[in-house]
């Protein structure tokens, strides 16, 4: 009879820091669209290393990808997804296990006017101009000096 009552209590002795442990969780979700890019980024507690994120239609029936992103010395992560334009659920959760969390989204190309204009390379044409105009200077500094 004591032995078994020994081994209950060993056993008891061993389950019961485990239930009073906190699960590892993701503790904050940011998605947004940066121009033509969907960035994922989050705060996670101490002891979650990577975070799984899943890509799913906005009715969570089409899987479309799945990425795994390293969560960094601070505990955060940050991602981008490449997805067409549409409505989309992520599920994001512990790498290792655990709940997951979802988020919507929509994603939506800028509209042709807000795209931002490319440079028409002026800065290039001001640096040859000043060297031109440098040789130039030093060109007639030279001729005065020999004449």
């Amino acid at each position: 009879m004591r032995k078994y009552l020994l081994s209950i209590i060993v056993l008891l002795i061993a389950i019961i820091p485990f239930t009073f442990a906190r699960a590892a969780s993701i503790d904050q979700i940011i998605v947004y669209q940066d121009f033509r890019d969907i960035i994922v980024k989050g705060q996670t507690s101490d002891d979650v290393y990577a975070v799984n994120i899943e890509v799913y239609d906005e009715d969570e029936i089409e899987f479309i990808k799945k990425l795994t992103v390293y969560v960094s010395d601070d505990n955060t992560f940050k991602t981008t997804i490449d997805v067409e334009n549409g409505r989309y659920t992520l599920r994001i959760a512990n790498y290792d296990g655990g709940d997951y969390e979802k988020v919507s989204f929509i994603k939506e190309d800028p509209a042709p006017g807000s795209v931002p204009e490319t440079s028409d390379n002026i800065g290039k044409y001001i640096v040859i101009g000043l060297v031109s105009l440098t040789a130039l200077s030093a060109n007639l500094l030279i001729r005065k000096r020999l004449n």
